[in-house]
């Protein structure tokens, strides 16, 4: 029988209610400059932020303005993802762009740098994709290390949370392997570049086996065309405090060390 992914069980409970769970707010007067009319006042920040994204969308597909792709980026990736100034816009959106323009193939193979940011701007471009950063990063790597699925590592973007740096997944993952450290590791000068490779998702393979696993989970939840993209909502609405909280609630029970 066919076992549904870690992430398919933790979710199911949820992905029924996306719009109670999500509340990532954004300045909607800021977000009116991009609109045809204001987001209704009753809606969810669910229902507030796809609306937002499907005229962004529309827009940067109608148009082969540099300086609007530019300025939509720029508003995507600091105003409403909160990443801040991005220095290298113009390289960021340079690249995103050439390389979406190659088709989702492109991305099979690709470096991580700077994925909080050009995942935003690609999400934008490319129906397929979703974004990655280093809530979704932890929400996945606390999902499986709750379900004792550790041979897959996410690599984790550098994050402004302190409360998703407060529980370091990676040494949580490695004490339930430690297996995995050989004696000839601990003499080799580079010891953690060896031990993470036997656990860590390759790099540039990460943001492409991210795309498949959140296809996988959206087709097991039963959901849609643009399933994933809620998956990837829901991961990142649900890190930072339900995730978060089940994660030391099982650490609690699992751990349970008794002060000497």
């Amino acid at each position: 029988m066919h076992q549904d992914n870690p992430l398919t069980v933790y979710l199911r409970d949820f992905i029924g209610n996306v719009n109670e769970h999500y509340k990532w707010s954004f300045n909607e007067v800021a977000a009116a400059k991009y609109l045809d009319q204001p987001l209704p006042a009753e809606a969810t920040w669910f229902d507030k932020t796809l609306a937002l994204k499907a005229r962004l969308k529309e827009r940067l597909a109608q148009s082969d303005s540099r300086q609007e792709h530019l300025d939509i980026a720029s508003y995507f990736i600091s105003d409403w993802g909160g990443v801040g100034t991005n220095k290298n816009l113009e390289r960021v959106v340079d690249w995103t762009r050439a390389q979406a323009a190659e088709g989702r193939q492109a991305f099979e193979q690709v470096e991580l740098k700077g994925v909080s940011s050009w995942s935003k701007y690609l999400s934008l471009l490319c129906d397929w994709a979703p974004i990655y950063d280093s809530r979704v990063a932890f929400a996945i790597n606390a999902i499986n290390y709750m379900h004792g699925q550790l041979d897959c590592f996410y690599p984790m973007p550098e994050g402004r949370s302190p409360r998703l740096s407060l529980i370091d997944l990676e040494t949580l993952f490695l004490l339930a392997r430690l297996d995995l450290i050989s004696d000839d590791d601990v003499r080799h000068r580079q010891l953690s570049a060896r031990v993470q490779k036997k656990f860590h998702l390759p790099e540039k393979q990460t943001y492409s086996r991210y795309v498949a696993l959140l296809e996988e989970v959206a087709i097991q939840l039963g959901l849609g065309v643009d399933g994933h993209h809620q998956v990837e909502m829901l991961l990142f609405s649900m890190a930072p405090e339900r995730i978060f909280s089940d994660l030391l609630g099982h650490l609690r029970k699992t751990q349970a060390v008794t002060p000497a």
